[in-house]
């Protein structure tokens, strides 16, 4: 058997394996291949002595046999092809010790390390050290690097896993088994969600490391990551906060944002920014305007340092959805009061604001104030004498409902309780309720539908109404909630509040629902449930609910201390948060969610389909399709989320940057097909670059966690690789199929020549 195997092993061309020791040999065939193989074996030998042991025209007992083992070696050969014959041979190889050189090639390893970069650095180091080469003559020494291990070769945009890299090099499907020691020169950045030192039991073998040192004199300064909002109204203030980072680098640094348009750039605000040096996070605030609607293109850029280690982290662009809708504001108000005065100058001079009111005059006359003019030229209000929408199809033409100092009595005529229960909890709207005279408990509002919207607990008590001034107090969880942001600084917006003027009273609130956020209470009045709570908010149903028990905010505008009209500034956030978000209740728009966009990180996408009448459809049939640069396409069929009924949604992780393009087909029930399109960029990925100092600590876990060792590689010399006690010697198996053998054919064809050759020269040919 060993011989046959060494037979096979010249055959397929193995030379060099050929005085290997073989330790087994095992053969396999096709469906019904043994058979074959011993029937036409058989034959074969039946066949060569048939043909040349009776031959006597003057062939010699010795010719007669060549010619006989020639033509039964060619049936064999026929035999073996027609069986489907695949042998594996196991040899024993004794070799030198293998010594595994995984060179880190991502990234971060293109920074820059003194003259050169990290990585020609290390390529340098395996050209010219000597010690390597002393390495060389006791091991066998291949290299690998990180991007071809893990499939990334050519693409320098993405980051790299380097756990998984090296866990990868140790199992490369290729190898003939693992090797006896790795080397890996890195600098220890670990982008993976495990610590590197996690990879200790997948790799099986001891690493060493040369490392980059522990990072000390590095000095760079980066963009970490920024706060984006995920929709902006056109002309709308924005507030951006962005974290910066440095190490080895104190003093100011200029942080700039830039909007791209095409080809071309605009810087429209900058900010200073304080470097600390110690990789602590710095808050840097930005503000600006939003000139333009659509998905608009910024990037923030920190200004460079000569020093710095890279560049390539001092810049992150982002997309900004700037929604040119217009939020409908109504307010009804019972009667001619400054609280709706101050609040319609507010919210009329909001570029984002569409205001409209109902006011009652004396004697019972209402008063409409805006435009009653639909875009398709219908009014908005069939009857605004009535004082009160008609129908719920005239309530949802509005985003948000503000009810001032109305009576229950107005609520229970026409069924009006239940239209706002339907706008509030099915269609989503937002609504506002300010104190009063005749609201709350002082109207006789407990137990009423109403009652069951605001986020108060409407009960009646001896104590009707605050009737002194007071100045309003923030909570902590108030401070956090978007209605409350006064200043986009946390320290200035304490501030705001606490220096903002007195209010003149509100009414008795004993206690807010359970589930509902206190945003301000009274200064000094307590209950048996704590402070008294003087304005809520809640989700109700599908819709938002704000309450407020003070009828005085306009002494916020009227008595201001400030060039800033924080009175504006508070009703144009509370409508903003009350409306909810434009995008989904449009319908069929297409919404990047995710406002910075990298290789490798997950990019979401979605659109909420309604119908005419405002409803979500959850039958429709939806496609999302992304156009890569390379001109790949990602096609998804979506169904609706039962979650957020309407709502289609999809995530992807880009391969390539570049703009992308998302189309969306969407077939709705009754036949009728739309197309939505929106173009989108992709950046490189910036994960490596969020901490480019060398992680040794990383490094060192990782060897010491495999039996190795780490020596920085400015002290190369100090590598000791341990060596093997015994010769290496593993077992390496070879699959030779020989039904498809160039070799077995070969030998087909020169048995099959000789034969005919022989017998002509014998005359039988």
């Amino acid at each position: 058997m060993s011989l046959l195997a060494r037979i096979i092993l010249l055959l397929e061309g193995e030379w060099t394996s050929f005085s290997t020791q073989v330790e087994s040999v095992a053969w396999s065939f096709a469906t019904g291949g043994h058979a074959i193989l011993m029937v036409g074996a058989a034959a074969g030998l039946i066949l060569a002595m048939l043909c040349y042991i009776r031959t006597t025209e003057g062939l010699t007992l010795k010719a007669r046999t060549v010619l006989g083992v020639l033509r039964l070696v060619s049936t064999i050969c026929l035999v073996l092809i027609a069986a489907g014959a695949v042998t594996k041979i196991h040899l024993l190889v004794k070799t030198r010790p293998e010594l595994l050189i995984v060179i880190d090639d991502s990234q971060s390893m293109h920074v820059r390390h003194g003259e050169e970069t990290r990585f020609k650095a290390a390529m340098q180091f395996l050209l010219e050290s000597t010690h390597i080469e002393n390495l060389r003559r006791t091991f066998n020494t291949p290299s690998t690097n990180t991007s071809s291990t893990l499939g990334q070769s050519g693409q320098p945009q993405h980051s790299q896993n380097l756990a998984e890299a090296v866990v990868l090099a140790a199992s490369v499907p290729q190898r003939r088994g693992p090797p006896d020691h790795i080397l890996l020169v890195s600098d220890g950045i670990q982008v993976g969600l495990s610590p590197l030192s996690d990879a200790a039991a997948q790799i099986g073998v001891s690493v060493s490391v040369l490392s980059f040192g522990d990072g000390s004199g590095i000095k760079d300064a980066w963009i970490r990551s920024a706060s984006i909002p995920p929709f902006v109204y056109h002309r709308d203030p924005v507030p951006l906060s962005a974290d910066i980072r440095s190490t080895g680098l104190e003093g100011e640094a200029l942080l700039k944002l830039f909007y791209l348009r095409g080809e071309t750039e605009k810087e429209v605000a900058s900010v200073q920014v304080t470097l600390n040096g110690d990789s602590s996070a710095v808050p840097a605030r930005i503000e600006f305007t939003a000139e333009h609607a659509g998905l608009q293109h910024y990037e923030l850029r920190l200004a460079g340092n000569e020093d710095e280690l890279t560049p390539l982290n001092n810049t992150l662009r982002f997309h900004l959805d700037v929604r040119p809708e217009k939020m409908k504001v109504l307010f009804i108000e019972g009667q001619p009061s400054w609280e709706y005065r101050y609040i319609k100058r507010a919210l009329s001079a909001d570029p984002a604001v569409e205001f409209h009111g109902l006011v009652r005059l004396p004697p019972d006359e209402w008063f409409f104030q805006g435009k009653n003019t639909r875009k398709d030229g219908q009014p908005i209000l069939k009857n605004p004498n009535l004082g009160f929408p008609d129908s719920i199809e005239e309530l949802t033409y509005f985003d948000t409902i503000i009810l001032g100092d109305l009576e229950r009595k107005i609520f229970e005529q026409a069924g009006r309780f239940a239209l706002l229960e339907e706008f509030v909890r099915m269609r989503a709207g937002g609504l506002a309720t300010i104190g009063g005279l005749a609201v709350y408990g002082a109207g006789n509002f407990d137990g009423t539908p109403l009652a069951r919207l605001v986020p108060f607990q409407i009960e009646r008590e001896k104590k009707l109404h605050l009737v002194n001034r007071f100045n309003v107090q923030l909570t902590p969880q108030g401070i956090m909630h978007p209605i409350m942001r006064l200043d986009h600084d946390p320290a200035k917006n304490e501030m705001a509040w606490n220096n903002l003027p007195w209010v003149e009273g509100g009414n008795a609130i004993r206690r807010t629902k359970s589930g509902a956020t206190a945003l301000l209470v009274h200064p000094t009045l307590s209950t048996q449930f704590g402070p008294r709570p003087v304005s809520a908010v809640w989700r109700c149903g599908k819709g938002r609910v704000f309450s407020s028990a003070l009828d005085g905010t306009w002494h916020w505008a009227l008595a201001r201390k400030t060039e800033i009209d924080f009175h504006r500034r508070f009703w144009g956030l509370n409508v903003r948060w009350l409306s909810g978000d434009p995008r989904t209740s449009s319908g069929n728009s297409v919404i990047l969610e995710t406002p910075i966009c990298e290789v490798g990180e997950p990019v979401a996408l979605s659109t909420t389909i309604r119908d005419d009448a405002g409803g979500t459809l959850t039958e429709a049939e939806v496609i999302f399709t992304i156009v890569a640069p390379d001109q790949t396409n990602l096609v998804s069929h979506l169904k609706s989320n039962p979650a957020q009924p309407g709502r289609f949604a999809m995530s992807f992780h880009p391969a390539t940057s570049g703009m992308h393009k998302v189309v969306v087909s969407v077939r709705l029930p009754e036949g009728s097909e739309e197309k939505k399109e929106l173009e989108f960029f992709v950046t490189p990925s910036r994960k490596e670059f969020l901490s480019v100092k060398p992680d040794e600590r990383a490094l060192r876990e990782l060897a010491e966690a495999t039996g190795g060792t780490v020596v920085p590689i400015r002290d190369q010399e100090k590598l000791k690789i341990p060596t093997p006690e015994t010769q290496h010697s593993r077992v390496v198996e070879l699959t030779v199929q020989l039904w498809q053998s160039p070799g077995l054919v070969l030998l087909l064809i020169l048995c099959l020549s000789l034969e005919w050759l022989l017998r002509k020269r014998r005359g039988l040919a």
